[in-house]
């Protein structure tokens, strides 16, 4: 393919028409503008898959913070209603006392006089002091079910 500057320089000779010279021009021309069109495509092209990767990249952080920021107001709302509720009678949700009671402490409450034991205590206290609870627990009529519970 001849240059621009070639088309001149043989346009000197006499033996070459103005239209031949103008139709290479055209030619080089056109070629310019296919390679043009190429170029814009592969830059758009590019362009695009760049733009793609960046929306990915931001949709990801965007998602991550969303959940953190969901995870830290779910924190947030357990620790408001830990407060609420820490040291309230779960029957009357009136405030409990901390007792010691035969080395272990249970919570008592000061309206219903509820009495409140964590999980685990009961067993304690029946095994420290099984016959007193199981003396209680005759003259109410609950020694089958405090036996129940031991089993566990």
């Amino acid at each position: 393919m001849k240059t621009i500057k070639s088309i001149f320089q043989t346009g000197k000779s006499k033996n070459q028409s103005l239209t031949s010279r103008l139709s290479e021009i055209e030619e080089i021309a056109s070629y310019g503008m296919r390679k043009q069109k190429i170029l814009n495509k592969n830059l758009e092209n590019y362009i695009a898959k760049h733009e793609a990767k960046l929306i990915a990249d931001l949709r990801k952080k965007l998602e991550q913070e969303r959940t953190e920021k969901q995870t830290r107001l779910l924190d947030e709302e357990k620790m408001i209603r830990q407060q609420l509720h820490y040291m309230k009678c779960p029957d009357c949700g009136m405030n409990l006392q901390e007792v010691q009671f035969i080395n272990n402490i249970v919570w008592v409450c000061e309206e219903c006089t509820g009495i409140w034991l964590k999980h685990g205590r009961l067993e304690n206290i029946m095994k420290e002091q099984g016959s007193f609870l199981n003396k209680m627990c005759d003259k109410i009529g609950l020694t089958k079910l405090m036996y129940r519970l031991m089993r566990r």
